[in-house]
């Protein structure tokens, strides 16, 4: 069917060759009713979508937590030594959150390369199956939402163990005994 048939053409033209087949098994759609139906599912498969985003978004906050914690409690020995000859708690601080920030600006983007990627396949085997045109639907405010979260927990993450890191004698760091 051309691209530029109206939905009330393509109705008539779907009803016309319904009467000339006389089987009952013959079905026949056009690209709107295809279309119309492919929207009605894909609301739960967007919330699903949602619901999921949302409890791995939960994991990776307390995997983040636990992994920059350590980080933290590693390079402890060689903050005690630069705080020693000079960095201030602030500057410490900002080192971790610098390191941090690189990690999630890195990952985001190597996700949103992979992710542009899967939606470009799964959209081209959606527009072969259905025969409808390649559309792309890329979900800009659930990236925004995503960047965010990350940010602030990955910002969280290191901030409060660096802090208490920085409330420790310089000593009592160096000697690991914090």
């Amino acid at each position: 069917m051309r691209d530029d048939v109206t939905r009330e053409e393509a109705k008539i033209v779907r009803y016309g060759l319904l009467q000339h087949v006389n089987d009952m098994q013959v079905f026949i759609q056009d690209k709107y009713t295809v279309a119309d139906m492919f929207a009605v599912m894909a609301a739960p498969a967007e919330s699903f979508s949602v619901i999921l985003a949302l409890m791995i978004l939960t994991l990776v906050f307390f995997m983040m937590t636990v992994s920059f914690s350590q980080k933290v409690r590693e390079l402890s020995w060689e903050q005690g030594v630069l705080r020693s000859i000079g960095l201030t708690q602030a500057e410490s601080v900002k080192i971790f959150t610098y390191e941090a920030a690189a990690i999630v600006v890195s990952s985001f983007i190597s996700g949103i390369v992979a992710g542009i990627f899967t939606i470009l396949l799964i959209s081209a085997l959606y527009s072969s199956l259905t025969e409808l045109p390649l559309s792309l639907n890329i979900p800009y405010h659930s990236i925004a939402i995503i960047l965010f979260v990350c940010s602030a927990a990955s910002y969280m993450a290191v901030r409060v163990p660096a802090t208490q890191l920085n409330k420790h004698q310089i000593s009592s760091v160096i000697k690991g005994t914090c």
